[in-house]
């Protein structure tokens, strides 16, 4: 779990790995589900348009997650995001993952609107 704060390091809790039949979202948590498009439409700017207390990354084995793990996650309130075109090894995706929630977040005040 990562803690946000603007201007601050982030609070990174690293848990160890949990059978799927246990997580659930934190009540204040932003909680995301790294996904490959097409089931990941929303990039990680939409969904940190406001900075969440709390952020939570699920990050797949190597091959991903089965249809039945991605279902049952996101009927559990995980939201699917994408990094876009890069494909990583599940060891770098988290780290990869974790870096650009904080740097969004560090930088959310000089984004500018695009129209």
């Amino acid at each position: 779990m990562l803690t946000t704060s603007r201007g601050a390091a982030p609070a990174v809790e690293i848990v160890p790995p949990l059978p799927l039949t246990e997580p659930a979202p934190a009540h204040d948590a932003l909680s995301l589900l790294l996904r490959e498009r097409p089931l990941a439409q929303e990039t990680l700017h939409g969904y940190l348009d406001r900075v969440p207390r709390h952020v939570e990354l699920v990050v797949g084995p190597e091959g991903g997650f089965s249809p039945d793990e991605v279902e049952m996650l996101l009927s559990r309130g995980f939201q699917p995001f994408c990094l876009g075109p890069r494909v990583f090894r599940t060891e770098t995706a988290a780290i990869f993952a974790l870096g650009a929630v904080k740097i969004l977040v560090q930088e959310q005040d000089a984004w500018q609107p695009t129209s």
